[in-house]
């Protein structure tokens, strides 16, 4: 290769598209291959709510919120319904995107920027989120994904914070009833 030539910003990478309802491309994302400073590599746009089109169009009223890519893509194998961030940060306009869904349950990684974006998110959310607890030294939705028998813990523990979203809901509604 000519050292003065131009080259594929997204070569050598996993490239991840975003689809739009009609399957178009409307964002990607690369991760790289081999060991690189840039990890990950965006097209230059916001970053969408990886996955939000195909919550939308199969009709799902949860969705599980993970961070990266492969994480969605993970969610996906299994057939459930997820978005990826992109990263930790829930914008005001994908917090918008989000209001099509009555529950909402945020698997993000278990590493401190995770947990700390989880505890923003919640706060953001409110009553409609609930936190989804992976089981212990596995570090993100993809990483379970290599575990043998990783979607059946990653149901458990989305019927866990299922459980746990009701308790608050009664427990709300009792308050509710006592002071009327």
């Amino acid at each position: 290769c000519d050292r003065g030539a131009w080259r594929e910003p997204l070569a050598g990478r996993v490239i991840v598209p975003n689809l739009d309802r009609a399957r178009r491309a409307t964002w990607l994302t690369g991760r790289a291959v081999l060991h690189r400073r840039l990890r990950y590599l965006n097209v230059e746009a916001p970053s969408p709510l990886l996955g939000l089109a195909q919550a939308r169009a199969r009709g799902h009223r949860a969705v599980v919120i993970v961070e990266g890519p492969f994480d969605w893509l993970t969610a996906c194998e299994w057939r459930i319904p997820a978005v990826a961030l992109a990263g930790t940060h829930l914008t005001s306009v994908a917090l918008d995107e989000l209001a099509v869904f009555d529950r909402i349950y945020l698997a993000l990684d278990a590493d401190e920027p995770g947990r700390r974006a989880t505890v923003a998110m919640v706060e953001q959310i409110g009553a409609r989120a609930s936190t989804v607890a992976l089981p212990r030294g596995v570090h993100d939705l993809n990483e379970l994904g290599q575990v043998e028998g990783g979607r059946n813990a990653l149901l458990r523990a989305l019927a866990d914070a299922h459980a746990r979203m009701g308790e608050r809901w009664q427990s709300h509604r009792a308050r509710a009833i006592q002071a009327a």
